[in-house]
C-alpha cells in the first residue's frame, strides 16, 4: 500500500508546475514550522552547539530559513523523481572547472564525498550526467518497506546512476573500482559504530564521524574529491568538484575524515540554512569514552 500512495503522490508532483509547488511550499512552512514544530528542539540545540555565539534572534532567524528551505528542498524531491533529464540538468549544475575536466580524463576511480546539503536529491537522479565518462555508483542506506526501495530506485537510477545497498558496499567497491567510477558517499550521518569511526572536531566539538570514504580510499588506494552543493535561487543548484586528498597513504588515520569535515564546516558556516539540522549530529558525548582521541591533522596537510 505504501509504494501506491507514494506512486501517486510523485504522479501529482510530477504534474504540478513550480509556481503551484513553491506555493505550496510557504503554506507548508507554516504547517510544519509554526504550527507543528517538526524537531525543532532537535534544531535549535544544533545550532545553539554549532553556533554558541550568535544571539537568540540570530539562532531563529537561520532556523527560520532552515525550514523554508527544508520543505522546499521536500518537494522538489519528490517532483524531481519524474522530472525530464534536459530539465534536471538545467537546474542542477556541475560547474566546469579545470579539476572536474582533468577528472573526467583521468581514468582513475575516485570517492566523492559530501553532507546533507542543499538538494542531494536531485543529485543522485542527475549526476552521472555530468561527469564524464566515469559510472557513478551511490551509496544509499537500504528502506525497511522493499517496495517503496525499488519504486524509489527505479526514479534514482534512471540516467545511470548505479545504486549498492550500504550492506553490500563491500561488493560494489570491489565491483565498480576497476571501471573507473566516481562513488559518492554523503558522510555527515550521525556514526554509531564508535570502534570502527573517528573523533573529529566538527564546529568546535568532539565529533563521531563514519570511517567509510576512509576506510575505501584506503583499502583501494583512491583519492578523496569534495562534493559543494549550493542553491543558486530556488530551484536551481551547482555543484562543484574540488580535491580533498589526493593520497590517503601518506596521511595518519583519521586526517583524511577530519579534512572532510572541515571543509564540509567551512560551506555550512557560509549558509547555514541549507544544512540539514533535523538530525541529531551530536549524540556522543565524549567525555564518556576517556580514551577516546580526537583527530589531529598534522601542519603539513593542513589547506593551503
Amino acid at each position: 500500500m505504501g509504494a501506491k500512495i507514494l506512486k501517486w503522490v510523485i504522479s501529482w508532483f510530477g504534474r504540478m508546475s513550480f509556481k503551484r509547488l513553491y506555493r505550496l511550499s510557504d503554506f507548508l512552512y507554516i504547517v510544519v514550522f509554526k504550527w507543528i514544530g517538526y524537531r525543532k528542539k532537535v534544531v535549535l540545540k544544533n545550532l545553539y552547539t554549532a553556533f554558541p555565539t550568535k544571539s537568540q534572534a540570530e539562532i531563529h532567524d537561520i532556523m527560520a530559513t532552515f525550514y523554508h528551505n527544508f520543505i522546499d528542498m521536500t518537494l522538489e524531491s519528490i517532483k524531481g523523481f519524474t522530472m525530464p533529464k534536459e530539465e534536471l540538468l538545467e537546474r542542477y549544475r556541475f560547474i566546469e572547472n579545470d579539476f572536474l575536466k582533468e577528472l573526467k580524463k583521468n581514468q582513475q576511480s575516485v570517492i566523492a564525498v559530501g553532507g546533507h546539503y542543499t538538494n542531494w536529491e536531485w543529485g543522485v537522479r542527475i549526476s552521472a550526467q555530468q561527469i564524464g565518462d566515469k559510472k557513478l555508483v551511490g551509496i544509499y542506506k537500504p528502506i525497511e518497506d522493499k517496495k517503496v526501495e525499488a519504486l524509489t530506485n527505479s526514479y534514482r537510477d534512471e540516467f545511470g546512476m548505479n545504486l549498492v545497498s550500504t550492506y553490500e558496499t563491500r561488493k560494489g567497491f570491489e565491483k565498480f573500482v576497476p571501471l573507473n567510477s566516481m562513488f559518492m558517499m554523503v558522510a555527515d550521518q550521525n556514526a554509531t559504530n564508535v570502534e570502527k569511526s573517528y573523533w573529529t572536531t566538527f564546529f568546535n566539538k568532539p565529533t563521531l564521524t563514519l570511517h567509510g570514504p576512509e576506510y575505501y580510499a584506503r583499502k583501494y588506494n583512491l583519492p578523496i574529491v569534495f562534493l559543494d552543493f549550493q542553491r543558486v535561487q530556488r530551484g536551481y543548484y551547482t555543484v562543484e568538484v574540488s580535491s580533498l586528498v589526493e593520497d590517503v597513504s601518506v596521511m595518519p588515520a583519521g586526517v583524511p575524515t577530519q579534512l572532510f569535515m572541515s571543509k564540509l564546516e567551512s560551506v555550512i558556516r557560509k549558509k547555514p540554512e541549507d544544512w540539514l539540522w533535523t538530525h541529531r549530529r551530536w549524540k556522543h558525548d565524549f567525555s564518556k569514552y576517556p580514551e577516546a582521541k580526537v583527530v589531529d591533522v598534522p601542519e603539513e596537510f593542513l589547506p593551503r
